[in-house]
C-alpha cells in the first residue's frame, strides 16, 4: 500500500541538506501565503481601519480585553499539548507551546488545519515522536467535540426562533448533529475496541500503529482535555462577542452568543483552503436575519481571524528553524 511506504519512509534519517531546504520552503510558502490570503481579504481596506480607530474612541477597552485572551488562549492550548503530549515524551509548556504555534503556521497552508499534525510533531525531540499523531487527534476530536456541543445549542434556538429553515433543512440538520453527537463520544469512550479492530486490517495495520497511543489515555485524561478544550472553546466565543461589540454591531447579546457558535460549527465543518469566504458567508448568513450592518460585522469576523489565526502564524514563521527535520521521524 502507497501509505504504508511513504509513513516508512518517514522513519529514515534526512540529509541535513534537505532538512534546511524544506525548513526554507516551508517559510517562504507560508509567509506568500500569509500575505496573499491578506491581500485578498476584501474587508482589509482602508475602511476597515478607519471604522477601528472611530470605535476605538468608544470601545476600547473591548479590543484590548480580545486581545489579552489571545495569550490565555493559546496558553490552554499548549498547557492541554503538554499534557497530551508527555505520553511520548517530557516537555516543558514553553516547548509545548512552540508546538501548538508550529502547527498553527503549517495549519494555515493546508487543507482543514491538517497541518497542525506535521508542525507539533517536528518540534519534539523523541524518537518515537510519530506516536504523537494520536495525541494531536485527540486534541482535534476534543476541540470539534466542543464545537459540535456549543453549535448545537445555538442551532436548537435558531432553528425554532431567528433563522427560517425550511422543515426539509431542518430535518438535515437535526440528523447530521444527531450523528456527531452519536459518532464522536462513542470513538472516546470505545477506543480501544475500535483501534483493536482496525490494527486487524494488515492494510491498515502500520497506518493505525501511528495511533494506538490512544489506548493510553484513561476515561478520566479524556474528560480533562474536553474540558480544557470546552474552556478554549468559551474563551473564542467571548473574544468574538467583545470584537462584535467593540465594532458597535447593534444586535441582541442572546443573539450575538447564539450567532457566534453558529459561525464556529460552519466553519469546522466545512475543510476550506487558506481560510477562504466560509467564515463570512456563515457570518453574513446569520446577521443578515438581524438587520444589522453587515459590514461591521464582517469586520468583527477579519479581526478575530487576524488575532487567532495570522498573529500566531506569523510567531510561527519564526520558529521554523527549530524544526528537527534530521534524524527519525
Amino acid at each position: 500500500m502507497q501509505v504504508n511506504h511513504i509513513l516508512s519512509a518517514l522513519k529514515e534519517k534526512i540529509n541535513p541538506n534537505f532538512s534546511l531546504f524544506f525548513k526554507s520552503l516551508v517559510f517562504i510558502v507560508s509567509l506568500f501565503l500569509i500575505f496573499y490570503t491578506l491581500n485578498n481579504k476584501d474587508e482589509l481596506t482602508g475602511n476597515y481601519f478607519f471604522e477601528i480607530l472611530n470605535s476605538w474612541k468608544i470601545n476600547s477597552w473591548m479590543i484590548y480585553l480580545a486581545i489579552l485572551l489571545m495569550p490565555l488562549n493559546w496558553g490552554i492550548e499548549g498547557l492541554k499539548w503538554k499534557f497530551l503530549a508527555s505520553k511520548v515524551e517530557k516537555t516543558s509548556f514553553l516547548s509545548a507551546l512552540e508546538g501548538v504555534i508550529c502547527g498553527t503556521t503549517f495549519g494555515f497552508i493546508t487543507p482543514h488545519g491538517l497541518g497542525d499534525y506535521l508542525g507539533r510533531i517536528l518540534i519534539m525531540r523523541s524518537a518515537e515522536r510519530s506516536k504523537a499523531l494520536g495525541a494531536i487527534f485527540i486534541s482535534r476530536i476534543a476541540q470539534f467535540y466542543s464545537t459540535i456541543y456549543f453549535g448545537s445549542i445555538s442551532i436548537f434556538f435558531l432553528l425554532f426562533s431567528w433563522v427560517p429553515f425550511s422543515a426539509t433543512q431542518k430535518k438535515t440538520i437535526v440528523i447530521t448533529l444527531l450523528l456527531f453527537h452519536i459518532a464522536l463520544p462513542a470513538f472516546l469512550f470505545f477506543r480501544e475496541n475500535i483501534l483493536r479492530h482496525l490494527e486487524k486490517n494488515k492494510r491498515l495495520k502500520l497506518f493505525v500503529s501511528y495511533f494506538l497511543i490512544i489506548k493510553n489515555y484513561n476515561l478520566r485524561e479524556i474528560l480533562l482535555v474536553i474540558a480544557l478544550s470546552a474552556s478554549r472553546y468559551l474563551i473564542f466565543l467571548c473574544q468574538f462577542i467583545l470584537v462584535i461589540n467593540f465594532f458597535r454591531v447593534k444586535t441582541d447579546l442572546f443573539f450575538q452568543f447564539l450567532a457566534v457558535p453558529f459561525v464556529f460549527l460552519v466553519k469546522s465543518i466545512i475543510p476550506t483552503i487558506f481560510d477562504f469566504g466560509v467564515r463570512e458567508a456563515a457570518v453574513m448568513f446569520i446577521f443578515n436575519e438581524e438587520g444589522v450592518d453587515l459590514q461591521r460585522v464582517l469586520y468583527s469576523s477579519l479581526t478575530v481571524w487576524l488575532l487567532n489565526v495570522v498573529a500566531p502564524s506569523v510567531i510561527g514563521l519564526f520558529l521554523i528553524f527549530r524544526l528537527k527535520i534530521k534524524g527519525p521521524f
